[in-house]
């Protein structure tokens, strides 16, 4: 999950969902025939809803040793923050709970990684423990590195307590000759090894990263490959729960969604990474599905953040959820990206009659337990900001001649 397969549906194993041809995943909405959205650019005002204000979150300022100039920071015109919510801040600091991180060398891993970095300062190396699939060193946007371990050492870990944050899963493009016998195999070798170590190293507290795909586990319009993935990760949110209820732990499940942040990997899979790139190298964006595709996406900090105050605070024994976010058509996201990046802007496809395709979490839901954490979610927008600062950063973003139309068809088939 953590470092990579068919991007299904998760953020540390893809954080958005794979269209190939705009069907493979499916939430049918009949009935309902989509307007067409014609080439316009929005204002700042519309990237917010009426429920989202911008949050005041803690800023960091200062000298990035890795990144002098950064384009991205220009673009946003002020260093984006890179810190948990001072409350969850605070009372991880205060914590004496070790940090346990599987799948660290992925998406959503790297991302934890230099939040808790960010957060806990000079005990970070001391109070983290990244595992992954391979010994090796990983290194943070400002030069931070801290040492991976393999996922089967794990269970050598001396017993104190400790929060484990599970990201890692195995992900089919990273492993596309597999049969789906040894896929199923391997990932199951990552969750009994997680799962056997936690009463070991005395583990009292665990975030499970599934995905959105775990609701089409038994939807027999889904592709086979989404229905695989899907029950894979049920289960482990099964697995979770009776481990939580069971040794009196808390358990937080995320049903994964679409993400945004730093260090997304393979950025060309991704509907929203794509249009960000088109933009910053001063492409027009193309959306060329003929049907209403609709994203929700929700920041990875705010994702990082409820699940270790949900584990901080010891709330309920299990929580469930879905990562949220506004709803949105890719034609509505398409034009956000332009606000936001002041690029070239873009074209949407007329709509046919197809049927919807619609994969979002619920907001409402996500809404409510942010709030009852005494968080806020991160407005879209700045979510664009962070995203593109990023990517901005890196050698991805150059034009390169004749490559427009065929990268924009790429864009329309990933989501």
């Amino acid at each position: 999950m953590g470092e990579a397969v068919s991007r299904l549906g998760h953020p540390g194993d893809g954080a958005s969902a794979r269209l190939r041809d705009g069907s493979a995943l499916r939430r049918i909405v009949r009935g309902r025939r989509a307007g067409r959205l014609h080439r316009a650019r929005r204002s700042r005002a519309d990237l917010f809803s009426e429920d989202q204000q911008p949050d005041h979150r803690q800023r960091i300022d200062g000298e990035q040793p890795d990144r002098p100039d950064d384009p991205g920071d220009r673009l946003s015109g002020r260093r984006v923050t890179r810190a948990l919510p001072e409350t969850v801040a605070a009372a991880l600091r205060d914590s004496d709970a070790r940090l346990v991180l599987t799948g660290a060398g992925g998406w959503l891993g790297l991302a934890t990684l230099e939040l808790l970095a960010e957060t806990l300062g000079p005990s970070f190396t001391s109070r983290v423990v990244a595992f992954g699939s391979a010994r090796r060193t990983l290194r943070l946007r400002d030069g931070t590195a801290i040492d991976q371990r393999p996922l089967e050492e794990i269970v050598a870990l001396r017993p104190q307590a400790t929060l484990v944050l599970h990201t890692a899963f195995l992900t089919k493009d990273k492993v596309a000759g597999m049969s789906e016998q040894a896929y199923v195999a391997a990932n199951r070798r990552i969750s009994d090894t997680m799962f056997g170590a936690l009463d070991a190293i005395g583990a009292d507290g665990l975030f499970l990263a599934s995905s959105g795909a775990a609701g089409f586990a038994d939807d027999p319009a889904a592709a086979p490959d989404l229905r695989l993935y899907g029950r894979l990760k049920r289960d482990d949110e099964e697995r979770a729960a009776v481990w939580a209820a069971e040794r009196s732990g808390t358990a937080a499940i995320a049903r994964i969604f679409s993400l945004t942040g730093p260090y997304i990997n393979k950025p060309h899979n991704y509907a929203l990474a794509s249009f960000l790139l088109d933009a910053l190298a001063g492409r027009p964006i193309e959306v060329r599905a003929a049907t209403r595709v609709v994203r929700s996406y929700a920041a990875i900090r705010d994702l990082v953040a409820l699940s270790l105050s949900l584990l901080l605070r010891r709330a309920d024994a299990i929580t469930r959820f879905e990562t949220g976010g506004v709803p949105m058509e890719m034609g509505e996201i398409a034009a956000a990206v332009s606000v936001v990046t002041g690029g070239p802007g873009f074209v949407r496809a007329p709509l046919g009659e197809g049927e919807d395709n619609i994969y979002a979490g619920d907001d409402r839901q996500w809404h409510s337990l942010l709030a009852g954490e005494g968080l806020a979610p991160t407005p879209f927008a700045e979510q664009l900001r962070e995203t593109a600062d990023y990517l901005a950063a890196l050698d991805r973003v150059r034009p390169e001649p004749g490559v427009g139309a065929s990268r924009s068809r790429t864009q329309v088939n990933h989501a």
